[in-house]
C-alpha cells in the first residue's frame, strides 16, 4: 500500500483533509507533528471541531452565524463548565404545587384547574435563550386520569406521555398501569400521530406503592413500573408512532432498566451483579409478549461488575439522560452530542461486618461506562452502533446522526477485560442528576446555606485542554481547578473482594452557588441542563 506525508501536502489539502477526520484523531495529528499542530492552531474551522470533540457537542443546524463566532461560543461554554461559572436558572413553582423535570425542561403546574407551565432548557451561550410557554387545561386532563405517577413531555414532538395506576377503590374490576399519550397544546387532545392513545402493562394494581415512570426518546417511549412491597415489576419498550410494545420483561424492579439505542436496552441484574444488554426490533409490527425473569438467553451482552466481598449485597440503578430535541423554530450555534451519552451505574453495597446481623450500607459508588466502551464490545459490525444518537429533531441538513444497529452475538465480559480502562468509578455523596456525557452530584451544606456542586464528564479528550485566550482562573467564583486524576482507586473492603482501579478520562469541576434570597431548600431540586444547572424551588412564605 502506497503512503503519503501528510505535512508535505499544500495547506489548504491538509486542512481539507483534516476537516474529515473526527476530533481524536485530530489531535492525535497535531500531537505527531509540529506542521500540523500549527496548521489547527490557524484554521478556525479546525479549532471550532476539536473543541466541539472536547466539550463533547456537535455542531448546531445551519444559520448565519460564522464559523468564528460559532468558535468564540464554544470557548466561552467549555470555560464555564471547566471553571465552575456555569449559570444557574432559578425556576419558582407554587408552595402546593407539582413539577416535573426532562432534559428539555420543567413543567410546572399548580392545582386541579391549572394550565400547564413548561420553562424550556436553552442553550445562552449557543445562542438559544430558554422560553415559557402554558398551555390550559392540564388540569382537566389529569381529572381523567387518577393515580398520576408521572409525566414527560418531549417539547420537539410536542407529545405528552402520563403515566397512572387508577384507583384501588372497590370495584368489580381489576385496575392496571396505564400510559396516555397527548399532544402538547391546548386541553391536551389525543397526539395525531400516536396509533394509540393508551397503553396497558399486563400486572395488575395490588397496592398503593406502585410507581411508574415514563421517558421518551424518539419514536420510542421507556415505561417502567415499580409494584412496591416485594412485588413483580415490569419494563416495557413501545414505539408509539406504530402502537406496538417491542420489548416486555417482568419481575425485576423498573429502576434497573434504561435505553441505549433505538434497538437496545440494559438491565443490571442485582443477584448477579452483572449488566445485561438486550436486543429489539423497534420496526416489529405485533406486541412482544412479556419476558420473564429467568429468560436471560435473549440478553446479547453481559458485563459482569466489579467482585463484591463475600456475603455483600447490591443495590443500583441506571442512568442514561440522553440531550434534549429542539423544535424547528430553534437554531443553536451548538447541541450536546447524543452519541456520548455516558450509562451511569448508580451502585450502593451492603455488608454485614464481623457477627453484625445488621446490613451497612456504603456510600453511594457512580459508575460511568462511555459509549465507545459498549461499542468496543459489540460485534465487529459496519452496522452495529449500539450508543449512536436517537433520530433527531431538526430538519435535513444539520450535522448527521447515525442509525443504531444490534449487537451481534451473546457475549459473557469478565470485570478485568472492559471495567478497569473502560470505565471509571467514583465514590460521591448528595443527590445524583444526569444528562448527556455529564453527572453533578449536589448536597446542601445546611452551615454555610449554600449547594456544593460536583461536575463529572467522561469524554474521550477529557483531560485535554485546547488552547484558549480565557483567563485559568475566573474571578470571585467559588470554585476548585478542575481535576485532571489518571485514575481512581476504590480500595478492598468489606464491601469490595479486590481494589477497583479504573482509569477511563473524567473531568472533575467542583463549586458551590447560594440559591436567591427568600428561596425554600426543603423540596427543591437541582437538575443539570446543556447550559448549565437549574434549581426548581418554592418561595418562603
Amino acid at each position: 500500500m502506497s503512503s503519503f506525508d501528510l505535512p508535505k501536502l499544500p495547506e489548504e489539502l491538509q486542512a481539507e483533509i483534516l476537516g474529515h477526520t473526527d476530533g481524536r484523531t485530530l489531535l492525535h495529528c497535531m500531537q505527531a507533528s509540529k506542521t500540523l499542530s500549527n496548521l489547527v492552531n490557524s484554521n478556525s474551522e479546525l479549532q471550532y471541531k476539536l473543541e466541539l470533540a472536547v466539550s463533547g457537542m456537535i455542531n448546531g443546524p445551519p444559520s448565519r452565524v460564522s464559523i468564528r463566532e460559532r468558535l468564540e461560543a464554544i470557548r466561552a461554554y467549555r470555560y464555564k463548565w471547566r471553571t465552575g461559572a456555569i449559570p444557574i436558572q432559578t425556576i419558582k413553582r407554587s408552595r402546593h404545587g407539582a413539577f416535573a423535570v426532562t432534559p428539555a425542561a420543567a413543567l410546572l403546574h399548580d392545582g386541579p384547574t391549572s394550565a400547564l407551565h413548561i420553562h424550556e432548557f436553552g442553550i445562552p451561550t449557543a445562542g438559544f435563550e430558554s422560553r415559557i410557554r402554558d398551555f390550559a387545561g392540564w388540569g382537566q386532563c389529569l381529572m381523567s386520569k387518577p393515580g398520576l405517577s408521572s409525566y414527560t413531555v418531549d417539547v420537539a414532538q410536542c407529545l405528552v406521555a402520563i403515566a397512572w395506576n387508577c384507583t384501588l377503590e372497590p370495584t368489580n374490576t381489576t385496575e392496571y398501569p396505564k400510559c396516555s399519550l397527548v399532544s402538547l397544546a391546548n386541553n391536551f387532545p389525543p397526539h395525531q400521530l400516536a396509533r394509540r392513545a393508551e397503553f396497558q402493562a399486563t400486572l395488575p394494581v395490588v397496592s398503593e406503592g406502585v410507581r411508574s415512570t415514563v421517558e421518551v426518546v424518539g419514536d420510542l417511549l421507556a415505561w417502567r413500573i415499580d409494584h412496591g412491597h416485594g412485588q413483580e415489576g415490569e419494563m416495557l419498550v413501545v414505539n408509539w408512532n406504530s402502537g406496538v410494545v417491542v420489548w416486555h420483561k417482568q419481575g425485576e424492579c423498573a429502576s434497573k432498566c434504561r435505553l441505549l439505542s433505538t434497538r437496545s436496552i440494559m438491565v443490571v441484574d442485582t443477584v448477579q451483579a452483572v449488566l445485561r444488554i438486550y436486543n429489539f426490533d423497534a420496526a416489529a409490527t405485533a406486541d412482544c409478549p412479556p419476558m420473564p425473569l429467568t429468560e436471560d438467553g435473549l440478553h446479547v451482552l453481559t458485563l459482569h461488575l466489579p467482585s463484591l466481598s463475600d456475603g455483600a449485597q447490591l443495590m443500583a440503578s441506571i442512568h442514561a439522560t440522553y440531550p434534549p430535541t429542539y423544535s424547528q423554530d430553534a437554531r443553536p450555534m451548538f447541541i450536546a452530542d447524543p452519541s456520548v451519552t455516558v450509562v451511569i451505574v448508580e451502585i450502593h453495597v451492603g455488608a454485614r461486618p464481623g457477627d453484625n446481623t445488621v446490613v451497612a450500607w456504603s456510600n453511594r459508588f457512580l459508575l460511568f461506562v462511555p459509549s465507545e466502551t459498549l461499542l468496543a464490545h459489540c460485534e465487529d459490525d459496519a452496522d452495529n452502533s449500539t450508543m449512536a444518537s436517537f433520530r433527531h429533531a431538526y430538519p435535513e441538513g444539520t450535522a448527521e446522526l447515525r442509525r443504531p444497529g444490534g449487537l451481534g452475538r451473546s457475549k459473557d465480559v469478565p470485570w478485568e477485560d472492559w471495567g478497569p480502562r473502560g470505565t471509571r468509578l467514583v465514590e460521591a455523596e448528595g443527590s445524583a442528576t444526569v444528562l448527556g456525557s455529564k453527572a453533578a452530584i449536589v448536597s446542601w451544606r445546611y452551615c454555610r446555606r449554600e449547594y456544593a456542586v460536583t461536575v463529572y464528564e467522561a469524554l474521550p479528550l477529557a483531560d485535554f485542554d485546547p488552547p484558549s485566550d480565557q483567563p485559568v482562573v475566573p474571578s470571585g467564583s467559588n470554585f476548585e481547578l478542575p481535576s485532571k486524576n489518571r485514575e481512581t482507586v476504590i480500595p478492598a473492603s468489606a464491601y469490595w473482594r479486590d481494589t477497583v482501579r479504573t482509569t477511563y478520562p473524567l473531568q472533575e469541576t467542583n463549586f458551590t452557588f447560594d440559591p436567591e434570597e427568600g428561596m425554600a431548600v426543603r423540596g427543591s431540586k437541582v437538575v443539570l441542563t446543556c447550559d448549565g444547572l437549574a434549581l426548581i424551588a418554592r418561595s418562603l412564605p
